[in-house]
């Protein structure tokens, strides 16, 4: 029998349907802040997000607020860069997002982001929505 060690623990701050959403942080079994990311409820998301509210404004989508959250701000600190934690992070978030009963995960980023581009290919997101600058980008759980 083997015992599965976690190499990291996951914090949570805040609600989903707040303004302010929820921060979800990844620190390593130390203690030591990896990173974070934030998730909100699609109605604050727009709120929040002119971009998220220029691509969505006049059409009708479908995302709403009772299927459909935002993430944005996906952040890695640097000695932690290029070995697998955002990954980490936004599989822990999907887990957060599903068991929130919510079918859709959306996050903008730019066109040249080609870390975050790559980070979100290898995941499974569809592009909903390009400007030429900055991509409307989504995932079904």
């Amino acid at each position: 029998m083997f015992e599965q060690i976690e190499e990291y623990n996951i914090q949570m701050s805040g609600e989903i349907h707040s303004p302010e959403g929820m921060r979800v942080f990844i620190n390593n079994i130390d203690g030591e802040n990896i990173g974070y990311t934030n998730i909100i409820g699609f109605q604050h998301a727009i709120d929040l997000s002119r971009d998220l509210k220029t691509f969505l404004e006049n059409e009708d989508h479908i995302f709403d607020n009772d299927t459909s959250v935002y993430q944005y701000g996906l952040f890695v600190n640097d000695k932690f860069r290029r070995q697998g934690w955002g990954d980490k992070l936004k599989s822990e978030c999907d887990k957060i997002v599903k068991d929130n009963g919510f079918k859709y995960i959306t996050n903008i980023v730019s066109c040249d982001n080609n870390a975050s581009q790559g980070l979100m290919g290898k995941r499974g997101y569809n592009k909903y929505k390009t400007n030429g600058v900055k991509d409307l980008l989504y995932f079904e759980i």
